[in-house]
């Protein structure tokens, strides 16, 4: 019985063995249709779940999240066997027309196959999270515009910099808008093509660093590039310790863009740069000092483009099709290009804007704006005073409101027009602007604030780089943009310098009522309206106006609160008495007029502390006793005028024979007076100037020196310029003084 149940069993696990695989065969066969439908509709499922996975990722990447690892190679493998499946269907279509039962074993059997892939991978597909954060990159892109010419040579230079390992620190200075950013994006941009384990640097950081962004602000933008995680509870010299320690370590290059002022890097976390350790700063300012703060080892001035470039960007930004279109707007666009002065913040923002000017007349309405520095009263150009917001950031950084004001008075002269530094310092003192004891002080005080405000990129070089300098067009622009525009509570100064006026009308005059300061320099002004009346108005300048011959008498007694007066290179032959009614006035400068004799009034001017007569050619007369009166002059200068009053009669001791000015009244004033200017013909009266204790001669000529044929002078330390002219008869000449021991170190005009 034992052996009969043995043999029963073998011989039907035998048949289960030998069967069972023979039916699943048949069903191969005989099931096909059901499983090629089967597999069908579990692929849509596991479609629908593959689409609803895709979903959850394209949000995971408005988080700047990754795909989960196991997430995509379940994807891999749902596209694998899509594909197989296309396969076979392709197959079988093929077949169709002549369809063998193998034809049909072999696909049933694929398809049963497929089916139960497709449930296994529908059933692994369930996954609570689909991305990880993404892990940080050695080097992220940053958004940027096409290169220049120029500034592809400067990418040249930081990259060549980059390469010298005696090299740690970079800066990148210029003024606002004129391409440091796009350059430093460049650079972090150009080792995108590098493969790590090929690059340099284990590390490229692009972060912002501007007056808003504080030492902690900074740690965190760094610690988000690299990667590294800070607790949000720890101060910020535990953060730099620890970001101190991985960075030592590591090879980077750290770009920090738009840096204002100093930055500790140590207190930041960074470690101080090392060209031969692979470890980098390249930075960008607007200021030079800054680089020199920083202890930059090489520097690049960015400068505005040349001519050809400024034209070629504008062309891109304001469109061929749009320039091509009329060869009326092709010359207009390139008078547009030229008022941007180079400046690629300009020329792009003003181009994009005209690239909808599709008319002559609106070009030449966008010149003539252009040219009365008026570029955000051109209709229809959308946003382009955010020009003037950006670069504003230089002036609200400026260290004092006084020498934010220093700077606005740049404007005051014609566009484009070379100021000399003594006439810049000389206004900024007409208006109170320099507090100084003497007047050395008060010039050096000048002239480091002409060095300020060009390190601040907002002046710059003039014709002549050692005595003058010059504003950018659109800086000047943007200059009277804040005096004039800024604001409802602006401080309506009014600047027609250079721009051709003939003539002020009375819409001129109605507008103007309410203005501080005028400037009209360099215009053709024939004659001044009876009907000005400007009753808050605090400066007023007509300079080089050579057409102008007459002041009228009412312009006085219209402007009563002036306190600055400039008249200079102006023909007048007289100065009415009504001058004596500003009793406000401060300043007064007459150089270069053809007045003839200074009214008595003058003398009423009792709050005038600077009043400028030089190179008064026709000056024959300033009546005895005016000058005396002026209690708090401060800078009396006659330098180079002709009048020679002063040097007669010096016999006389009766003061009831003098009606011309004597320089003896000088005594009465040396308390205040700190400057004094003077050309003289007389050995005489330079002697008794040199008598006068307390008096600080500044400028001093010699002029025809008749009869004198060896001089020698001890002069004065206070002594500046001295200069000598049409002194035929001299054969020998030194002079010395205290300060500058010889002649040689004399400055001379």
């Amino acid at each position: 019985m034992t052996i009969f149940t043995l043999i029963h069993s073998i011989t039907t696990t035998v048949a289960q063995h030998l069967w069972n695989p023979t039916i699943t065969q048949v069903r191969y066969l005989t099931e096909m249709e059901e499983n090629v439908a089967k597999l069908d509709s579990a692929m849509k499922t596991l479609d629908g779940r593959k689409q609803e996975i895709q979903i959850r990722l394209k949000n995971s990447e408005r988080k700047q999240e990754t795909c989960n690892p196991e997430v995509a190679g379940w994807l891999e493998k749902v596209t694998s066997i899509e594909n197989e499946v296309n396969e076979m269907k392709n197959m079988q279509k093929k077949r169709r027309l002549s369809f063998s039962y193998w034809s049909k074993y072999e696909i049933g059997m694929r398809a049963a196959k497929k089916l139960k892939e497709a449930e296994m991978l529908h059933e692994k597909g369930v996954f609570k999270q689909v991305s990880i954060e993404s892990p940080p990159c050695f080097l992220q892109e940053v958004p940027t515009t096409p290169l220049t010419t120029g500034t592809q040579c400067n990418l040249s230079k930081v990259l060549q910099y980059l390469k010298d390992d005696k090299v740690g620190i970079v800066g990148i200075w210029g003024m606002g808008g004129v391409g440091k950013t796009t350059l430093l994006r460049e650079t972090n941009n150009y080792f995108l093509g590098a493969i790590k384990e090929n690059n340099e640097f284990d590390l490229v950081i692009y972060v912002v660093t501007s007056t808003a962004c504080g030492i902690g602000q900074l740690q965190a933008d760094i610690a988000e590039k690299i990667g590294l995680y800070l607790k949000p509870s720890s101060n910020t010299e535990v953060r730099a310790s620890f970001m101190l320690s991985f960075l030592r370590r590591k090879k980077f290059l750290l770009l920090l863009d738009d840096l204002w002022d100093y930055l500790d890097l140590t207190e930041v976390g960074i470690p101080y740069p090392s060209g031969l350790n692979k470890q980098k700063v390249v930075l960008a300012t607007r200021y030079e000092s800054v680089c020199g703060h920083m202890g930059a080892h090489r520097t690049i001035f960015v400068e505005c483009l040349d001519q050809e470039d400024s034209w070629q960007l504008f062309k891109e930004k304001a469109t061929e099709k749009i320039i091509n279109s009329d060869a009326r707007i092709e010359k207009l666009a390139k008078e547009v290009a030229e008022e941007c002065g180079g400046l690629p913040l300009a020329l792009a923002t003003i181009g994009r804007a005209m690239s909808t000017k599709k008319t002559w007349h609106e070009w030449a309405l966008a010149v003539s704006y252009l040219k009365k520095s008026r570029i955000h009263d051109i209709p229809n150009m959308g946003n382009v005073a955010h020009i003037y917001s950006r670069l504003k950031l230089s002036y609200d950084c400026l260290q004092d409101e006084q020498i934010k004001v220093c700077f606005l008075c740049c404007s005051l002269w014609p566009e484009d027009y070379s100021i000399w530094k003594v006439e810049l310092i000389d206004c900024w003192m007409g208006m109170g602007l320099i507090e100084y004891d003497t007047i050395e002080e008060a010039y050096n005080k000048g002239y480091s604030i002409i060095e300020y405000l060009k390190n601040a990129c907002l002046l710059e070089n003039g014709d002549l780089e050692e005595s003058e300098v010059r504003v950018h067009d659109i800086i000047r622009d943007m200059a009277l943009w804040i005096s004039s525009d800024c604001s409802e509570d602006s401080m309506k100064w009014i600047v027609q310098a250079g721009v051709g006026l003939h003539q002020i009308s009375y819409n001129d005059i109605e507008k103007w009522r309410s203005a501080r300061k005028i400037s009209l320099k360099c215009n053709y002004i024939d004659e001044l309206p009876q009907s000005i009346n400007f009753p808050k108005l605090q400066f007023l300048s007509l300079q080089q106006n050579f057409q102008l011959k007459v002041i009228p008498p009412s312009l006085f007694q219209n402007i009563l609160s002036v306190t600055y007066l400039d008249l200079s290179w102006v023909p007048i032959k007289e100065l009415p008495e009504e001058i004596g009614t500003l009793v406000e006035l401060q300043y007064l400068h007459l150089k270069q007029t053809h007045v003839k004799s200074l009214p008595v009034s003058i003398g009423q001017l009792r709050k005038l502390k600077y009043l400028n007569l030089s190179y008064m050619e026709f000056l024959e007369k300033i009546p005895y006793g005016v000058i005396s009166k002026l209690s708090m002059l401060q800078f009396l200068n006659l330098f180079g005028s002709s009048y020679a009053g002063c040097e007669t009669d010096f016999g006389s001791t009766n003061h009831m024979d003098y009606d011309e000015f004597r320089i003896d009244e000088l005594t009465c004033l040396t308390r205040e007076l700190k400057a004094f200017g003077i050309t003289i013909k007389k050995m005489k009266t330079l002697q008794r100037i040199f008598e006068i204790h307390g008096l600080h001669v500044r400028l001093l000529g010699l002029h025809k020196l008749n009869g004198e044929t060896s001089l020698t002078l001890n002069l004065p330390e206070s002594v500046f310029v001295l200069n000598l002219m049409d002194c035929s008869d001299l054969k020998e000449f030194s002079a010395t003084n205290k300060k500058h021991c010889s002649r040689y170190d004399i400055a001379r005009l």
